[in-house]
This record gives structure tokens, sequence and C-alpha cells, in this order.
């Protein structure tokens, strides 16, 4: 008897992420950043200073990039997912400094040569990430981004 239980991190993420209804998934608000998930537990945006680049790991459906975005920060949104990243660039494909990327984290960290002033991750994907190599100051300029890997 074979399981149909996802093999890889993304084919979990498609099989219990994805939207259930029929018509298209409708875009979330991002009207304002949550860590959490829970509206008004714990801190905002505020946590990652005054970035005016950033990349979000793992974005699901990018509401916090949205945010971020709407707000004059340039976001570049890394998923593993090609489900996830499809779904998400249907959703926001209208917001300006707003990228989304099909991608492994670890490769963007360390093959993508722009400076970005703040790295974080709602999902988990810092967690997840394998050993990835040296992702420090070589990438990013003579000092690590303001906010770093949060």
């Amino acid at each position: 008897m074979s399981s149909a239980a996802p093999k890889t991190p993304a084919e979990y993420w498609e099989t219990h992420r994805p939207h259930r209804g029929e018509d298209l998934q409708p875009r979330p608000a991002a009207e304002c950043f949550e860590w959490t998930g829970i509206a008004g537990h714990g801190p905002g945006s505020e946590f990652l200073g005054s970035p005016t680049t950033a990349v979000d790991l793992r974005p699901a459906e990018g509401e916090n990039a949205a945010f971020l975005a709407r707000n004059g920060v340039h976001v570049t949104a890394v998923d593993f997912s090609p489900v996830q990243v499809n779904r998400a660039r249907s959703m926001w494909a209208d917001l300006p400094g707003l990228e989304f990327v099909h991608a492994e984290a670890c490769a963007v960290l360390r093959d993508d040569l722009h400076r970005r002033d703040a790295i974080y991750s709602m999902w988990g994907a810092v967690r997840d990430l394998p050993p990835c190599g040296q992702v420090g100051h070589s990438r990013w300029g003579s000092e690590p981004p303001k906010s770093g890997l949060v």
C-alpha cells in the first residue's frame, strides 16, 4: 500500500496550505505586518528597522511582503513551492516593488549579489534551511543587513 504523504517540504506546503475553494483565493488585506499570524500578537514591521530592501523567506500568500511593498520597501519574496509562488504572483501582480521568486532560500542568499537591508521569515524557513555555507559579509557588502536574519 503506497502512501500519499508529502515527501518534500514543498509537497507538504502544497498539500496542507492550499486554498480549498472553487473560486480564486481572495487576496489577503495586507493592512499590517504580523509576525505570528495572530492579529496584534508580537511586534510589527518596526522590528525590521527602516529597510528600503528586504528578502521574505517562505512568504506563503505574501501578505507581509505586500505590506512592506505598499510602504515603499522593495521586497524579494522567495518560496520553494511553485504553487505558492504562482498563487502569490497572481494576488499581487499589480503591486510595484514586490517580486516573488521560486527558489531555494540558500541559493538566493548565496548567489544574489544585491544588498538587502533585512531578511526575515514568518514560517520557519530559517529553522528549515540546510547548512548553506557562509552567507555573511561577502554577500552584503562591508556589513551585514541592518536587521540581520530574523
